[in-house]
């Protein structure tokens, strides 16, 4: 398995876009883009992001867990967590329905 860090994808886009834009701005964008996503997920809004997907804020309900070192049962209590949906067109990417093709024009 191959990682893609924030460093090499700016690299990529920067790439696409001719080398227009260094690879350091590109990433100050993609830094913005993220801490946007989430302190709005943070803030309890909904962000759609049209072919790629959804961000959002999800309730967890109180249960019941279980220490797998102890076996010990502890009380896990109701809060709320991100949550991510890739989108229907996005999805079809990963079933090999569709190619991927994303050149900046």
């Amino acid at each position: 398995m191959f990682t893609r860090t924030k460093y090499d994808l700016s690299k990529r886009i920067s790439e696409n876009l001719n080398n227009s834009v260094e690879p350091e701005q590109v990433k100050k964008v993609i830094d913005l883009f993220h801490d946007e996503i989430l302190l709005s997920v943070a803030e309890n809004k909904r962000i759609e992001i049209r072919g790629f997907g959804v961000y959002k804020p999800r309730n967890f309900v109180s249960r019941v867990g279980r220490n797998p070192k102890t076996g010990e049962t502890i009380p896990i209590p109701a809060h709320v967590g991100p949550h991510f949906k890739f989108s229907a067109e996005a999805l079809k990417i990963f079933e090999g329905k569709r190619d991927l093709n994303l050149k900046v024009a």
